[in-house]
């Protein structure tokens, strides 16, 4: 469950900026400006990671896209794209996998199977399988959006590496680390020639990687790569952003996991800060910081203090539709084992 996702709305800014060029121009009526306002504004509030609000706003969006284009028209799935990634954001998972089949089957009629808006939705459906353990669906589907993006972009584009980094996410949940690797360091490679070593989608990369590494107890190899991302994500615009308490919650697994407990409880602390202040008390995102900072207590033998945040941690899981990463799966069988011991 990563919020590390989140961003995937700036990373297919082709197809968003797309549709606002489409909604904004010369022969525009009014459907099409209150449209533009409406994207707009939901795009802000998606930025300041207000995705319940964002989603209400993109619903209206949808709604008023249908009535004005038809419901088999390419922008009004692009619309269905937008309200997708709101959805995967706020873990409406189920919903968001609903609404993003919608959209790559007016995309494959209108468009073919090959254009790049296609792309953007398999993309965003292959996370959802991912993130559900759906690993050979996940696979499948980033491999085509692979290939159509570099059709259409260039085999150096940083869109389909980011693609690219992602299916390197999967094949080392498959256990395939070394082809997992291979893939996240050309994906680092083309994204920082295109954007620059401080672009935040090189701190996607990075932290992919490094969490690679971390899985597998380099821990050498994760430590520069995740305090690079960090670094990264604290320099945006918006350092209260729930990617940089995201990107915390990863680097102090690490201080935790190489004994360094008394480095990684503030980090922990800070980061549930931010994550709290922006996403409020229950959100799924906070459930690995808290098991991160639960674990940290506990294995400094503080386990009254940490109680109560494994079975918070086990509360906002159990309202949640269960897209839990491995890692996340280890903790909260930890979690539970300690939950009921205490009872």
């Amino acid at each position: 469950m990563t919020l590390l996702y989140q961003s995937i709305a700036r990373t297919v800014a082709v197809a968003a900026m797309g549709l606002l060029l489409l909604l904004g121009s010369s022969s525009a009526n009014a459907s099409d400006q209150e449209l533009t306002a409406l994207v707009t504004e939901y795009r802000a509030l998606q930025d300041r990671a207000s995705y319940a609000d964002a989603a209400a706003l993109a619903e209206r969006a949808v709604a008023l896209g249908e009535q004005a284009y038809g419901s088999s028209d390419p922008r009004y799935a692009l619309l269905l794209n937008d309200l997708g990634d709101l959805y995967v954001s706020a873990r409406r998972y189920a919903d968001a996998e609903a609404v993003l089949k919608r959209a790559l089957a007016i995309q494959e009629s209108a468009l073919g199977p090959d254009h790049v808006d296609v792309g953007r939705s398999l993309y965003r459906l292959a996370i959802i399988s991912r993130d559900f353990g759906r690993l050979d669906d996940a696979e499948a589907k980033l491999k085509r959006t692979l290939d159509i993006w570099q059709t259409g972009f260039g085999p150096d584009d940083p869109l389909a590496a980011r693609a690219m980094s992602v299916l390197g996410t999967v094949q080392h949940r498959a256990g395939r680390h070394a082809e997992a690797e291979a893939l996240q360091q050309q994906a680092l490679a083309i994204i920082e020639k295109a954007r620059g070593p401080t672009h935040v989608a090189v701190a996607h990369v990075v932290g992919n990687l490094g969490l690679q590494y971390l899985d597998q107890n380099r821990f050498a190899d994760a430590e520069p790569l995740l305090t690079r991302e960090l670094a990264i994500q604290e320099n945006q615009a918006d350092a209260e952003h729930p990617a940089v308490g995201l990107a915390m919650t990863r680097l102090a697994r690490l201080y935790g996991e190489n004994g360094r407990l008394s480095e990684a409880e503030p980090l922990l602390r800070q980061a549930l800060a931010i994550l709290e202040g922006r996403l409020g008390p229950s959100h799924p995102d906070l459930a690995p910081t808290l098991l991160t900072l639960a674990v940290a207590l506990d294995d400094q033998g503080r386990r009254d203090d940490a109680a109560p945040l494994y079975e918070r941690a086990l509360a906002i899981v159990d309202q949640s539709e269960g897209a839990n990463s491995p890692e996340l799966t280890r903790l909260l069988e930890r979690a539970r084992s300690v939950v009921q011991k205490s009872n």
